[in-house]
């Protein structure tokens, strides 16, 4: 054994060794004055080669670099193919075009397979688009009737945002083209070959020239939303007071919608999975009302349905976030009915206070609902307050009328543009895509006339800016490779600073596409920059001109009305949802269809009123939650219906059932201000 202790022994001797040096140091620690103090270790500097690494990784992580660099490399590379290609003719102007269309206007956040076929759906749409333009482009009546066809469609289908809005707004630069040169039918091949070309390398370059990296903002914030939805619920059941996690539950949904509001990637109509993030997003909107109302919880208070609705939301996170889904989802309709019968001897107070409770596991499961459909899974139907997000047809055909804020603009956009090309093509005017592009410009951000003024104000200054720059590279008569170098560094400006301020966006892209221009048809014509400044001013008076024609009032008195319809078809649904407690009736059906075609008609009428907005601005967010009070009153109104029939199916729980629908009587009072 004596080998062992001695082994043991020299180990013993080596820790302690190692443990006295340490003792030594953290006695050093103590301050002369009593309070201990951690001595963190100095952090040693990192090598200038990493540092430098460091900074350019950063950059290059910031999404509108990397599409700045990219739109650079792929504008170059096809301006010096088509030109060996084809020489100075417009199969090449309309190749650098349809880069143009693809990277600066359709560039977008999607994996490799959204962003493949994006942008294939996109060259098909902009070849037929072309071939249009050349049957089109003669005689001039013709033209001009396809162009009022053609340009409110475009402009129709901005309704169902995400990629199809994007899309609606670019292509239409293809069939435009054809159009404002008069191109006869034997030139459709080679100006097909130019947009296959330019179309086909912009392609290549969204999927492997510094690529999006798919950052899923929208489900990152969504999951931090539910996440906090989910404490409030466990601080409900704790018995804990629920102020401090309202107040998160509203920050995580302020961050939320701030964030859609300022971005290009709202989620669309058209997919499955699209819908259902939309839906999410607008389900972050409305509970908050309803949150506010929750109280701590009764000591006697027994319910399990906290525990259980806030399981629903952790689930309904890690779902719209990681697509992970739980093997054994929560039972909320089981978890509520159980609920229910513990209320069943409870006081009218008691009943208050719980109440809310139950509402937010309507909401839960809604949300845990809608997650699964944006990841293409299943989960149960909500049994209360569910409606399933309205198809691209219905959304198209509800608002094919004329209050309708989105057929008005389609109308304006395809009149304007009409009247451009009749302009253009009467007078004779070179290079007359622009007026039509600028007149899109105008009509595409702005709805009252007042405001058109304005963005043809901004949009004459960022021109004269973008003239000034481009102008002055003419005027000193340098040569071909000084264009050709200024050509990268002018598209990464363009398309980095495309999200500005329209003053700044204008002059970026109007100095971009004389130096591109230029560079495709060498050497630049004289006088060509005071052309196209006026093309830019007549097409955004033309458009400032028919908004004021449609909108000669602008459009807040048609969307307060629209508002006051929803509200009010909301409140007599719910009104009469209550009175199906004591008197069963059928008309609460019939109510419920004509909130939700008045609730869509406004909401669609707030998104084209708002449709070019950077900020969540304090008219926004007042007109929000108005839809957010409406769509609570829907959730109640269907709440109360339940009740109605549990009521009349078991009469020992109408006591219940009447004093549950008195809480949304209240609640609907409250709520007379909006």
């Amino acid at each position: 054994m004596a080998p062992v202790r001695s082994s043991f022994s020299s180990e013993r001797c080596w820790c302690f060794s190692r443990i006295r040096p340490v003792k030594r140091q953290w006695r050093c620690l103590l301050s002369t004055r009593g309070t201990t103090r951690l001595a963190l270790p100095t952090p040693q500097p990192l090598p200038p080669e990493s540092v430098r690494f460091d900074r350019i990784r950063r950059v290059f992580n910031v999404p509108a670099n990397r599409s700045g660099v990219r739109f650079a490399i792929t504008i170059v590379a096809v301006d010096l193919l088509v030109l060996a290609l084809f020489g100075e003719s417009s199969a090449s102007i309309l190749a650098a075009l349809a880069v143009c269309i693809h990277l600066y206007f359709l560039d977008f956040d999607g994996d490799f397979g959204e962003r493949f076929i994006g942008h294939a759906v996109a060259t098909f749409v902009g070849a037929a688009a072309v071939a249009l333009g050349v049957i089109c482009a003669s005689p001039l009546w013709l033209a001009v009737v396809v162009t009022i066809l053609v340009s409110s469609a475009f402009a129709y289908l901005r309704l169902l945002r995400g990629y199809v809005s994007r899309s609606a707004v670019g292509l239409q630069g293809a069939f435009f083209f054809p159009l404002m040169i008069s191109a006869h039918f034997d030139d459709l091949s080679s100006l097909l070959c130019g947009w296959s070309i330019g179309s086909g390398l912009s392609i290549i370059a969204a999927l492997v020239v510094v690529p999006h990296r798919r950052s899923g903002q929208v489900r990152v914030l969504l999951a931090s939303w539910l996440r906090a939805a989910g404490d409030l619920s466990r601080t409900v059941g704790a018995g804990e007071d629920p102020t401090p996690t309202v107040t998160a539950l509203k920050a995580s949904r302020d961050e939320l919608l701030d964030h859609v509001t300022g971005s290009f990637s709202q989620p669309g109509a058209v997919g499955r999975r699209q819908r259902a993030l939309a839906g999410m997003v607008s389900g972050a909107r409305w509970s908050i009302p309803v949150a506010e109302r929750l109280t701590t919880k009764q000591v006697t208070d027994a319910s399990k349905l906290a525990e259980t609705t806030a399981l629903a939301f952790q689930a309904a996170a890690d779902l719209v976030e990681s697509g992970s889904l739980p093997s054994d989802l929560p039972d909320l309709p089981t978890a509520r009915r159980n609920d229910l019968d513990l209320l069943s001897d409870q006081s009218p107070e008691f009943l208050a206070s719980h109440y809310p409770i139950r509402v937010l596991s309507i909401g839960a499961m809604n949300q845990l609902y809608q997650a699964a459909l944006s990841r293409r899974m299943n989960a149960p139907t909500p049994d209360i307050g569910h409606f399933d997000a309205m198809r691209p047809s219905r959304i198209l055909r509800q608002n094919f009328r004329w209050k309708s804020l989105w057929l008005r603009n389609a109308l304006r956009t395809g009149f304007g543009a009409a009247a451009c090309v009749l302009i253009v093509r009467v007078v004779g005017l070179d290079h007359g895509l622009w007026v039509v592009l600028a007149a899109l410009a105008v009509t595409q951000v702005t709805l009252s006339g007042a405001t058109g003024a304005q963005a043809m104000l901004k949009m004459a200054a960022g021109a004269t800016g973008g003239v000034l720059i481009a102008g002055s590279l003419a005027m000193l008569h340098l040569p071909y490779p000084v264009f050709l170098c200024a050509l990268p560094v002018a598209a990464f400006l363009a398309k980095r600073v495309a999200g500005s301020n329209m003053t700044l966006a204008q002059l970026s892209y109007t100095q971009f596409a004389l130096i591109n221009f230029a560079v495709v048809t060498w050497p630049p014509n004289k006088g060509l920059e005071g052309a196209r400044f006026q093309d830019i001013l007549l097409g955004a008076a033309v458009a400032a001109g028919f908004s004021l024609l449609v909108f000669p009032s602008g459009v807040m008195s048609l969307l307060h009305r629209l508002r006051a319809d929803s509200l009010e078809s909301a409140r007599r649904y719910l009104t009469a949802s209550i009175y199906r407690v004591t008197e069963p009736s059928a008309g609460a059906i019939a109510l419920r269809e004509e909130l939700l075609e008045d609730l869509g008609a406004y909401e669609n009428a707030l998104d084209a009123a708002f449709m070019h907005s950077t900020i969540r601005s304090p008219e926004l967010m007042l007109l929000e939650e108005a839809s957010a009070t409406a769509h609570d009153l829907l959730l109640g109104g269907d709440a109360c219906a339940e009740l109605a029939t549990i009521a009349h199916t078991e009469s020992g729980f109408e006591p219940v059932a009447r004093e549950l629908s008195e809480w949304w009587g209240e609640f609907m009072a409250s709520t007379s201000e909006t």
